[in-house]
């Protein structure tokens, strides 16, 4: 790899946490049968080498680089996961006199709030502090997307 310090860390931080970034999503009740086989594909692709990268990159990694990382991927996490309906209500406010709306932004937030979090979480724990991922929560969320797949 020909990449900066910065770099590196920023995609292992990444990649460190795919685990609750895909499998959450699909595990709460309430969104489970509307997504899409799509995204139970690529969250498996992700999570089944998401803890490789991102320990080979950990070992990659200065203690300083991911720290920086890990803030910017927080930033990253929340302009990819919170601001969307505030930029499409700021684009077409219109859609606030959809009765629906209000619903839609509350299951939107109870998704990717919890997701963010445990995703943030996940990335310090594994990629900042470079503890393994846990066996039994990687063999968890597979064998539940592999059903979820089929």
């Amino acid at each position: 790899l020909q990449s900066g310090l910065l770099s590196l860390a920023s995609i292992g931080g990444v990649e460190a946490g795919t685990l609750p970034f895909f499998f959450l999503p699909v595990f709460l009740p309430f969104v489970r049968s509307s997504i899409s086989s799509l995204f139970v594909f690529h969250g498996l692709e992700e999570i089944e080498h998401g803890a490789l990268t991102g320990q080979c990159l950990t070992d990659k990694s200065y203690l300083f680089w991911r720290i920086v990382a890990w803030l910017g991927n927080i930033g990253f996490l929340c302009i990819h996961l919170l601001l969307p309906p505030v930029v499409r209500i700021l684009w077409q406010p219109a859609v606030l006199l959809r009765p629906r709306c209000y619903g839609d932004l509350v299951l939107y937030y109870l998704v990717m709030f919890p997701t963010m979090v445990a995703t943030v979480w996940w990335m310090l724990w594994h990629f900042v502090l470079g503890l393994p991922e846990s066996q039994r929560a990687y063999s968890f969320a597979m064998d539940f997307m592999h059903k979820l797949a089929h």
